[in-house]
């Protein structure tokens, strides 16, 4: 028999505990249609493994994913799964694989059967269910983001040479002092931008994450923070940018009429 297959990947989402409760119902509904359909099928199963705090259990009932949701430190993966198993508990075939992880960078959602119509009807209620689950920060986790960050770092590397190596050269006997101190502090400040540029990344992720497990009471005091992560950002950059040409054109004149 032929198998069917859908699937996509899955990044910035934002979920609560009441939204992975309709995620539970969702597969309880099509589990049982898959059960019903195919009665030769071994023992199905829906299950979830949960990640929080650096170990991990899979789970088989609601009440004890909300148990352990409700108490761990932190959420970092939940990974839904329909299976069929034998007589023995062991793994027959997998029908359904929804990973949610905080910090990879994509997770997946895979449906697969030989009965196209309830891989279709499968996939399309999770799918469903995934788009109303889309971050607001999705906007901001763009390449476009990463490069304004970059052009940002770059002119703010250019300026503070340009300023440093004003200041220094008058002070070294050398010819061509300027240029000197200017390349000097240009390549260290370069360098220094290089390494605190690695560290943006992981601090950008970890900030906003691949998938936000809120946790309850806790939403409005996260979202202040990372809007107010956002708003310094863009009062950054928007401030280099405003004042680019102004602090150049200043230095620039200042040099020329120096030399």
């Amino acid at each position: 028999m032929a198998r069917y297959l859908r699937d996509k990947q899955v990044n910035d989402l934002s979920i609560t505990l009441t939204q992975l409760e309709e995620l539970a119902e969702i597969c309880a509904v099509h589990a049982e249609a898959l059960r019903v359909a195919n009665p030769a099928l071994p023992d199905i199963r829906v299950s979830a493994t949960v990640r929080f705090d650096q170990k991990g259990y899979t789970i088989y009932t609601l009440d004890e994913f909300k148990r352990i949701y409700k108490n761990a430190t932190e959420i970092e993966r939940v990974h839904v799964s329909i299976e069929s198993f034998d007589q023995g508990g062991a793994r027959t075939d997998s029908f359904l694989e929804l990973r949610l992880d905080k910090f990879i960078t994509t997770g997946f959602l895979t449906v697969g059967f030989g009965d196209e119509n309830w891989v279709n009807a499968t996939f399309s209620a999770f799918d469903e269910w995934l788009k109303k689950r889309t971050a607001w920060y999705r906007v901001v986790k763009t390449i476009w983001t990463e490069l304004l960050i970059q052009i940002t770092g770059v002119c703010l590397v250019f300026l503070l040479s340009l300023m440093c190596a004003k200041r220094i050269s008058p002070r070294l006997e050398v010819e061509n002092s300027f240029l000197l101190a200017f390349l000097f502090v240009f390549l260290l400040a370069s360098n220094v931008w290089g390494f605190l540029q690695k560290q943006v990344h992981p601090a950008v992720t970890k900030m906003f994450p691949n998938v936000e497990f809120i946790r309850e009471g806790k939403e409005s005091s996260h979202w202040v923070v990372q809007g107010l992560v956002l708003l310094v950002l863009t009062a950054v950059i928007g401030t280099v940018f405003s004042n680019m040409g102004t602090l150049l054109s200043g230095e620039l004149n200042s040099l020329f009429k120096a030399v």
